[in-house]
């Protein structure tokens, strides 16, 4: 909770730099960091369970190298920082599609509430499912990621984009990125008990088999 304190000062404290230096726009988005970065907690009190403490720490981390790196224009000067943080972004999104799976299951099973009318299963296990999901869209979105790019600075005549080669080197940091996020996952669902369900992983203790909540009494 600490660290999450920190990067919300670091967050007011990159407005500021926003506003000194005359963007205004860079403080709507630190704004706008604050609030997703407050999300998951937010979550965590209304339906008491608790989210991987990786997504909680990698989407301000993932937040805030975007933002910072925007407003200090390390982008631009610190080699390799977009390459970085499209590895750090590629796995916080990663944890966050991860953690709708988790909810469809919490709601499915613990709230007896489902979701969606009928499961959608492509692949025998559930986990083969999750994986090839989660890693589709972070293709997708890596591809998208790329060619927003290109429309901002034909737009705004801003350099994000710097060719063909500064978007492939962009696209290898997601598949880094995508490769650790779904090691991360496949490592979460192993540890699940047999018989349990992947909602498992949003109402017990990391690591125990103790309930963080009763999901009778929600």
């Amino acid at each position: 909770m600490v660290g999450v304190i920190l990067v919300l000062l670091l967050f007011i404290l990159a407005g500021i730099q926003a506003v000194i230096i005359e963007e205004p726009l860079r403080t709507l988005w630190c704004a706008i960091s604050i609030i997703l970065t407050l999300i998951p907690f937010i979550f965590e009190w209304r339906y008491r369970v608790h989210f991987p403490l990786g997504m909680k720490v990698l989407i301000p981390f993932g937040l805030l190298l975007h933002v910072g790196g925007g407003i200090t224009r390390w982008y631009w000067t610190v080699p390799f920082f977009d390459k970085f943080a499209h590895i750090i972004s590629s796995m916080a999104l990663g944890l966050i599609l991860f953690s709708v799976y988790l909810f469809c299951d919490y709601f499915e099973y613990a709230r007896k509430k489902p979701i969606l009318k009928k499961r959608i299963r492509v692949f025998k296990d559930q986990e083969t499912d999750v994986l090839a999901g989660v890693g589709v869209m972070l293709v997708i979105f890596g591809l998208a990621w790329e060619l927003a790019e290109y429309g901002i600075d034909f737009v705004y005549h801003s350099t994000y984009n710097f060719g063909l080669f500064d978007s492939v080197t962009d696209f290898a940091g997601d598949i880094i990125g995508l490769i650790l996020v779904l090691w991360i996952i496949h490592r979460s669902i192993s540890r699940i008990p047999e018989g349990e369900h992947l909602d498992y992983l949003l109402t017990h203790d990391a690591g125990s088999n103790t309930p963080v909540m009763d999901p009778s009494r929600v």
